[in-house]
């Protein structure tokens, strides 16, 4: 492991113990202050534990163990702690440090760790405030969540009654016509139970198609209308979703086409697989 340009971590911790005692030379503080000041955590331990104006000479320490895995996931703010801690200990200039002033250097070295502790809780209290920034924003993202399905639920129900209230309309249209006919559609296996019949008059532009029996659609599908005319024209008709009893009384505007219209069928979308189908005779 490379502490500068030109010293290792091997070469460098035995310097630790002459930097705390004060009997270092200048090269060798400068070198010690630089490390320090990158943020070694192990090195700042082993200053910190060492008695200031004291020195000791145990042998040295193995080099350190390569950093695992979950350490390099560790907070940002450990990483800002250590490189703080260094800063604080790099200004202390601790190669003056001797017998004679060696009370003076413990006092600076108490003030130090208490402002490494001040950074530690700073680092602590901003992890807490963004721990609960991230509740906030989780709470609020659930909370869109919900009134995006109310909201859906509520347009649903909307588009049922107007489904609804234009099918009344239309019924009542086309019971006052003179040309009204009924025109039946039957299932189309492999579906059995599904009925449906559609009113019609050609001097009308909507018509009224009545269906019971629907199976349940899955999420994603829809039934859809599609109208075959006289010159053999097909036209893609409304999409819609029946009711939870599989019934459904819909409109279908047919404008000027109205008079040529010859097939009816309602597919299971997607897929375009028929469920109801009926045709005029000629």
């Amino acid at each position: 492991m490379v502490c500068s340009a030109d010293v290792t971590h091997e070469e460098l911790r035995p310097l630790l113990a002459g930097y705390a005692a004060g009997t270092l030379d200048e090269a060798g503080c400068e070198a010690v202050r630089v490390h320090l000041a990158g943020g070694c955590v192990a090195c700042l331990r082993d200053v910190f534990d060492r008695p200031v104006g004291l020195p000791r000479t145990p042998p040295g320490p193995p080099a350190p163990a390569p950093r695992p895995a979950s350490a390099a996931r560790q907070p940002r703010g450990l990483g800002v702690l250590a490189v703080g801690l260094g800063l604080v200990l790099a200004a202390l200039g601790v190669r003056t440090i001797g017998e004679h002033d060696a009370a003076a250097a413990r006092r600076e070295l108490e003030a130090a760790r208490a402002e490494a502790l001040d950074l530690a809780q700073a680092v602590r209290a901003t992890a807490e405030a963004d721990a609960e920034r991230r509740r906030q924003l989780e709470a609020t993202e659930a909370r869109a969540a919900w009134l995006a399905r109310m909201l859906g639920a509520r347009q649903r129900e909307i588009d049922r009654l107007r489904t609804a209230a234009d099918a009344r309309g239309t019924l009542a249209e086309l019971l006052g016509a003179p040309g009204l006919e009924v025109l039946r559609l039957a299932a189309v296996a492999p579906f059995r139970d599904v009925r449906g019949h559609l009113l019609w008059d050609p001097a009308h532009d909507t018509v009224l198609l009545y269906a019971s029996g629907l199976p349940p659609l899955p999420a994603a599908s829809t039934y859809q209308v599609r109208l075959g005319f006289d010159d053999g024209r097909e036209q893609a008709g409304p999409s819609f979703r029946p009711d939870g009893r599989g019934a459904l009384a819909l409109s279908v505007g047919l404008g000027r086409a109205a008079e040529q219209l010859r097939a009816v069928r309602v597919l299971l979308e997607p897929g375009a697989e028929p469920v109801l189908a009926g045709t005029r005779p000629r």
